[in-house]
């Protein structure tokens, strides 16, 4: 599986243009579909080593997107364990306060 990443949403790409053919009488015939990448939400999947490879060789890549290198499941633990490290100090109470304050005089 090949990952790329954007900072833009919804980057597409053409890594080959859509070949078209017009008729005589004005009919529009489609030679080639052509080759369309579309990232969703700054992300493009794909297990086609040749668009993979086509994406590398790309003049944009590296200004606006690139291979991601890391796996999502690292990435989310990392997420999910720097949050769950954040932890907010726990408040006293004014009960807790008070007899504070009654057992230093002792």
């Amino acid at each position: 599986m090949h990952r790329f990443v954007s900072k833009h949403r919804n980057l597409q790409i053409w890594l080959e243009p859509p070949k078209e053919e017009y008729t005589v009488d004005g009919r529009r015939s489609v030679l080639s579909p052509g080759i369309l990448v579309e990232f969703t939400n700054g992300y493009y999947e794909t297990d086609d080593d040749e668009i993979a490879n086509r994406l590398r060789a790309s003049e944009l890549y590296g200004i606006f997107f690139e291979e991601y290198k890391a796996q999502p499941t690292e990435e989310l633990s990392q997420r999910e364990s720097v949050i769950t490290s954040i932890t907010k100090p726990r408040r006293r109470t004014v009960v807790e306060e008070s007899h504070e304050v009654l057992e230093s005089r002792d």
